[in-house]
Order: structure tokens, then sequence, then C-alpha cells
């Protein structure tokens, strides 16, 4: 982790959200509209959500991300 902000830390926020957008894999941002979709699906319903299998926490992330833009101050 150390590692990861360290590299951040010498780039601007704007020029990682422009080099995501710039990059060829469009895997991720398949992923990334698949999560947000399923998050959509389920958002109204009482409970919450688990996700298995973390790895480097990053879908765990974009998770709390979407909960704060379509629920903001969320207890979920």
């Amino acid at each position: 982790m150390e590692k990861i902000n360290e590299l951040l830390s010498s780039y601007s926020t704007m020029d990682i959200a422009n080099a995501f957008f710039l990059m060829n894999d469009t895997e991720r941002m398949r992923k990334f509209l698949v999560k947000n979709f399923l998050y959509l699906k389920v958002h109204e319903l009482p409970g919450d959500i688990v996700e298995l299998g973390v790895f480097k926490g990053c879908g765990f992330m974009q998770l709390l991300k979407l909960l704060e833009i379509y629920s903001p101050a969320s207890n979920k």
C-alpha cells in the first residue's frame, strides 16, 4: 500500500482520472459499469451488501463510492 501511495502522490487526481479513460483497457470500465448496474438494482433493498473474495479492496472501494453517490450519509 505504501508503494501505491507513493506512486499516486507524484500525480494529480486529474492526471490519474484522465489516464484511466485514455487507456485502451475497456474491461475495467465494463466491470465498473456492471458493478454500478448491480448496485442500482439492490440499493433500495433493506440490508447490507457483502463482497467476498476481496483482493486489494478496489471493488469494495467502488461499492463505497457508489453508496456515497447514490445514498449520501447512509448507514447501510
